[in-house]
Formats: structure tokens, sequence, C-alpha cells
């Protein structure tokens, strides 16, 4: 996938301007303030829906305006393409492929696969379960549509249980919608568990490259007898081996039926993949507490080539790569370990100096 050129119509800060990218790697350099991640923030709504930052769509049109758009063209799938979205301040969004209409989130999911890796990524290692879970979630989206499809119906499910805990409902109406949760969290975490023993494979290779220790990763959840979440430091592979989705199925019922009342005491569901989690932890040690903030940011760069190369593999096409002020972050090891696993892929990388790849790059001045 090769982004040709992007067009930014009042978004953010920028009224009416166009950039033309190369194949290889292009750098955006300009001063802090003069909308450098505004424009990977308009590449990752187009081909996500979402923006990287979190931003309501109001937040994201040039003040005093009605609404903003981006147009963007693209070369996938062996022909020129095209993607728009406009935004209004009614929240409402109108995508285009090709100039045709898009009306479900799920048609353009994978249309153009990105992957972004901002300083703000440490999160991944420091954050919150919902973060990584997010992570998930938007990678598995652009390559598995039925993931996305499974999702889906699972996020409804939980929502219609809430409501029916909250008001009380009968056991019997409860089990009904148990079952179902049961069903799609089992499909959930099947892609779940094939993506991440992937990336606990290449991105453990890809780490023990830049530094000399022991990298492994744990998928983490709270229905199955092996998953021990108040126990960090204990690193279980067998977590991630394949298993059979009627099994884990019945694992999701078991533990819901076990907790039911702790369910209606809360009133939520607190039992399913909702709550699923993964961990890295270098020489068994959880890389939350024991990494020094060189191997953490070592940890995600790793994770996020593992990521495109998942990608690549699953969709036939490799992924633009977006690099938000990370040069900055980094040595020169880890700077040159990027420029060397970058080679055969675009990636745009923003910066306040073109020093760091203005030999190897297009560059962009705003």
């Amino acid at each position: 996938m090769i982004i040709n050129n992007i067009h930014l119509k009042s978004f953010r800060n920028h009224a009416d301007r166009s950039f033309t990218f190369a194949p290889g790697l292009n750098l955006i350099c300009g001063e802090n303030g003069v909308g450098k991640t505004n424009i990977l923030e308009a590449i990752h709504l187009i081909a996500t829906s979402k923006s990287h930052r979190g931003a309501r769509e109001r937040e994201m049109i040039e003040y005093n305006k009605p609404c903003s758009g981006v147009a963007l063209k693209y070369f996938a799938q062996e022909r020129d393409q095209t993607l728009s979205v406009t935004l209004e301040h009614n929240a409402k969004r109108h995508f285009c492929h090709n100039n045709v209409a898009i009306k479900r989130t799920s048609d353009l999911l994978g249309l153009l696969n990105i992957v972004i890796f901002t300083p703000d990524d440490l999160q991944l290692i420091k954050g919150l379960p919902g973060l990584r879970r997010r992570f998930l979630d938007l990678t598995i989206c652009q390559a598995k549509p039925k993931y996305f499809s499974a999702l889906s119906s699972y996020n409804r499910v939980v929502y219609q249980k809430n409501e029916l805990l909250k008001r009380e409902a009968d056991s019997d109406t409860l089990e009904i919608w148990n079952e179902q949760l049961a069903d799609y969290g089992a499909t959930v975490a099947e892609y779940r568990r094939d993506f991440l023993r992937y990336l606990a494979a290449i991105t453990a290779d890809k780490f023990s490259e830049v530094v000399n220790h022991k990298l492994s990763l744990r998928y983490i959840n709270n229905y199955t007898d092996d998953a021990k979440i108040n126990n960090p430091t204990s690193i279980a592979k067998a977590s991630l081996e394949p298993r059979d989705k009627e099994s884990v199925k019945q694992d999701i019922l078991s533990a819901i039926n076990r907790h039911a009342k702790k369910e209606r005491r809360y009133k939520m569901s607190i039992i399913g993949v909702h709550r699923d989690d993964f961990s890295f932890a270098m020489d068994n040690k959880p890389a939350k507490a024991f990494c020094s903030q060189g191997q953490q940011r070592t940890i995600v760069i790793c994770t996020k080539l593992a990521t495109v190369m998942w990608l690549d593999m699953c969709a036939k096409d490799k992924p633009i790569l977006l690099l938000d002020d990370v040069f900055s972050e980094l040595d020169d090891n880890r700077q040159h370990y990027i420029l060397q696993n970058i080679e055969g892929m675009q990636t745009i990388v923003t910066s306040t100096t073109d020093n760091i790849v203005k030999e190897y790059a297009k560059c962009i001045y705003i």
C-alpha cells in the first residue's frame, strides 16, 4: 500500500493544504505547533474511522468552520484508489471509497492498513488494559472482517446484559444473553490468541536483536484457570496455545456462573473478553515494573514492527507505517534499527529536525 497524496480542508490548523508522498521514507519536518501530527491523525482517521489521539469529530474541525474534509489517493491491490471523509459538528461522518459512500465501519477497515507509533505508545507497557485491548482490536479488525463482526456483536450483548442486570432481570433471561456472550466471546478470544501468538514470537526475536534479554508475552483473561491476574510475574506460555472454541465458550460460561452473584451485586458483566489483557515480561519479570524506559520503548518498537509483518502476511500488502516524533526519543542504535526494518514499506515520519533521515527520505517542510 502506498499513499500518493492527501488533501486537508479545514482539518485542525490546515485550512486548505495538500501533501504528496514518495513510496519509501517520507519526513514531515517543521517546528512544534505547525500541524505535523495533524497530518498523521488525518491518515489514521481515514483508515480506521478514529483519531489516534481519541479526539471527537468537532475537535478535528478548524475553528469557526462548519465542517472539515480529508481526501486521500493511494495505491493498493494493484490499482489506484481514493478515500475521503467529511466531518460535521453534529458528529456525523461521511466516508467514501472510490466515490461510493461507506455506510458501515466494517466496510472501511482494511481498505488502507496503517500502523502508528507515537511517544505515547509506551502506555502499551505502562497503561491500563483498555489501551492494550484497543491496540488488539484495531490491528485485528484491519485484517480480519469476521473479527470486527464478532467483536461488535459481543459488545452489543454486553450492553444488553448490563441493562438487564441493572433492571434485576430473572436468571432465565440472563442465561440467554450469557450463552451469546460466551459464543461471541470465544470467537473474539480465538482471534486475539492467534494474533498474540504471532506477536509474541516475532517481537521476542526482534527484541533479542537489540537487547540481550529474553522477552515473553502472556494473554491474560478472567475465565480460565491458568489466568493469574493478580500474579503478573507468572508468565504462562500455555495461554497462547490454540484452543477449541467450544472449550473456551464453556470456560466463559462456567466463570459467569461462578460469579453470578457478584455480577448481580455490581449490576454489570464482570466476566468475559471485554476484560482481557496481555503483558510483556523481560527475563520473566514484568516489563512494566522492571524494564527501563529505554527497554520499554524497544519493546514497543519491536511490537509495532511485528504488527507490520502480521498485517503484511494477512492482507498480502504492506501497511503504511506512521512514526510521530519518534526518532527524537531514541538513541542512534535504535534509530538505525528502525531504518533497517522499514525498507520496502512506505513510512511517514514527523520530526522537528531533518538531521536523522534526510539522506534517506523525501522531505516535506511545513
